[in-house]
């Protein structure tokens, strides 16, 4: 299977995911991701690719850090009376004289008496991690997450620093959190 194809059925399939305490995708919602991507992707998968990918999905959904971020208790420690969640939400905004394009994969969004106190934007990656464990990707990823963060920020007028962003690594079951500046 293609990488980007990978990917991106990947991305569809965590789309289906609000809080893991929910449940796992259907077979709807998985031939709804499989549909999705085979018009991004320009075709549909071989058998083979398909089963391929959704059984990456599925081992992901067994790691405990992605089931623990993927859920309501990983937000417990932070103040708030609603938690919104956006999947697959798209981007444009200019940050530092440069228009940002993107795609929030994930975000958790803190609201206390109706105002938005904090976020957790959460990215997916099914690239290797190596030995090092994560930190080449943190570095690779950090510029992007950073743009994010900031244009969280200034979307949603808080501070950068009440927002945390992280890779949340599917193959290995990593989370990984920007550091913060």
């Amino acid at each position: 299977m293609a990488a980007a194809d990978r990917g991106t059925l990947l991305h569809e399939l965590f789309r289906h995911v609000r809080w893991i305490e929910d449940g796992a995708p259907d077979a709807a919602a998985i031939e709804s991701a499989l549909a999705a991507t085979a018009r991004m992707t320009g075709g549909p998968m071989t058998a083979g690719r398909r089963a391929e990918a959704v059984d990456a999905f599925q081992r992901a959904l067994e790691h405990e850090a992605i089931r623990h971020r993927l859920s309501t208790a990983a937000y417990d420690d932070l103040e708030h009376d609603e938690l919104l969640v956006w999947r697959e939400r798209p981007i444009q905004i200019i940050v530092d004289d440069q228009v940002l394009n993107g795609r929030f994969d994930r975000v958790v969004i803190g609201r206390l008496d109706g105002r938005t106190v904090w976020a957790d934007i959460v990215d997916y990656k099914s690239d290797r991690v190596g030995d090092d464990g994560g930190a080449v990707l943190l570095e690779r990823y950090g510029p992007q997450l950073r743009g994010y963060v900031d244009a969280f920020a200034r979307l949603h007028a808080i501070e950068p620093g009440q927002v945390t962003a992280r890779l949340l690594c599917t193959g290995p079951g990593l989370d990984l959190q920007l550091p913060r500046p």
